[in-house]
Formats: structure tokens, C-alpha cells, sequence
């Protein structure tokens, strides 16, 4: 299944991580975050920054092992809001130069089945962007996100899910009920589509059309925004036809 370009995932961490910094002076960090209610913003900035510390440590070390937190540096942010804004953009730039330098096929410890540096461009670049979403919706700010980003997003979800379909998500498991997800972006083409298949041991997907038991349609932004549950399910952003009860088994038990 077709990634986007290092690059492209480098270029997303960088931007996503600028544009929240850009909302920290002026957001009170004490707000609720609304996607993830048991955060505040300044516990969500808290959050990225020492996730990508502890990236870009791991990244450097090529480590087989997941480092412990506390031996990572500078994991705590200033007090000072306009210094905390310039600590996150830091933070990103550090994970950006460790996987440039390191490149994507170099062989490290992940939690997925990809042993390789690049998975942590593309799970820094998702985990970037999701959380660039929930410090928009804080700060009461307009969500705008790429379709090329977004769709990528979707996939790397699906990824991560059929990845650990006998660990955390087993609650996916089905007997073969079905679901297409399509995104409107007709320039995607095969990368805009999802046919998802629920079995006994967890999930199933590819690329493609077919006739599914419930099929999603709509942007490919809004489908990842319903996907990662950023965006309510009745939002009407996205047309669902056929057993909507699949659906929403779906965004009640594939949350991360």
C-alpha cells in the first residue's frame, strides 16, 4: 500500500508543529481539550513536545528498545506560553533532522511490524497533525487539513489497526461484515479509497471499490477527522449509506 515521500510526512511535522505553536500565547492552558476531554492545551502541548523529544532521541540511537522517558532531554516546557510555542516547533525540527539523518530504511525499534525510521516519519507526521487538530478545536480555530496528509492518515490508521488486531482492538473482530470508506478528492484515485473487512482474528483492508455493508463519503479530510474521531459522527460532513450500526461499533471501539 502506497506511502506519501519522506519528505512529504517531514514537511508535515514541521508545518502541523508550527501552526499549533502559533495558538499557544493565546490559548488558555487550563482549556479543556475537546477531542481529548481528560487533557488540557497546556497538558496537550506538554505532550507533543516530549513525544517528539523521545522520537528524535530513539532515532538518533537507532535504539532496538524503547528508551525510557526519563532519559530523554528537555522534555518539560517553559512556563512562558511564547517560549512554550517555540519548545514545540524545537521539539518537531529535532525529530525532522534525526529521521532526515538517519533516513527511512534505517533499522530501530517501532510498535508496529516496520522496523525501519520511516515509521516514525509517518507516525510523527499523524500524531502531529491529529494533535495540530485538537489544539485547533481548543482554541476555537478553523481545521484545514491536506488531502494527500489526510488520506495517508486514514491508511496508517487502518495500518495500525489490522497491526494489533489480536492485542488492543479486538473488539474489531467480525464475521466478515464489510465497510468502504471513499473520498470525494477524485485525484487520490486507488489511494482514496478503503474497502475494510471485519474477520475472526481482526481486521482485513485494501485500496479499492466494491459493495460494502456500509459505505462513508466525503472529503478525505473529513474522513479522517471522523476516523480519528475528531469531528462528531452527526456532523454531516460525510454521507454514510447502508447499516449505520457498523459504523458506529467502528468509531466506538477503534479509538488508539
Amino acid at each position: 500500500m502506497s506511502q506519501l515521500t519522506p519528505d512529504r510526512y517531514y514537511g508535515g511535522i514541521a508545518q502541523a508543529a508550527s501552526e499549533f505553536a502559533d495558538l499557544v500565547p493565546d490559548t488558555d492552558p487550563d482549556r479543556q481539550v475537546p477531542t481529548c476531554p481528560e487533557w488540557t492545551f497546556g497538558q496537550l502541548v506538554a505532550h507533543l513536545g516530549r513525544a517528539h523529544r523521545w522520537v528524535a532521541a530513539m532515532v538518533d540511537l537507532r535504539t532496538p528498545q524503547p528508551l525510557p522517558s526519563d532519559s530523554v532531554d528537555d522534555v518539560v516546557p517553559p512556563d512562558d506560553p511564547v517560549k512554550q510555542g517555540d519548545w514545540l516547533r524545537d521539539g518537531a525540527m529535532l525529530v525532522v533532522r534525526a529521521l532526515q539523518e538517519a533516513g527511512p530504511d534505517a533499522a530501530m525499534w517501532t510498535f508496529g511490524p516496520d522496523g525501519r525510521a520511516g515509521f516514525w516519519a509517518r507516525r510523527m507526521a499523524h500524531e502531529t497533525v491529529a494533535h495540530g487538530v485538537d489544539a485547533a478545536l481548543t482554541a476555537e480555530r478553523r481545521v484545514s487539513l491536506p488531502a494527500d496528509l489526510s488520506a495517508d492518515g486514514v491508511s496508517e490508521g487502518l495500518d495500525l489497526l489490522a497491526s494489533s488486531a489480536a492485542g488492543g482492538h479486538r473488539d474489531l473482530r467480525g464475521h466478515g461484515e464489510t465497510l468502504h470508506f471513499h473520498s470525494t478528492d477524485g485525484w487520490l484515485g486507488r489511494d482514496g479509497e478503503w474497502f475494510v473487512r471485519r474477520t475472526p482474528v481482526g481486521i482485513e483492508w485494501e485500496h479499492g471499490h466494491g459493495k460494502a455493508d456500509v459505505a462513508v463519503r466525503g472529503n478525505a479530510a473529513d474522513l479522517y477527522l471522523l476516523l480519528s474521531r475528531r469531528a462528531p459522527r452527526d456532523s454531516g460532513a460525510v454521507e454514510v449509506l447502508g447499516d449505520r450500526a457498523i459504523l458506529d461499533h467502528w468509531l466506538d471501539n477503534s479509538a488508539f
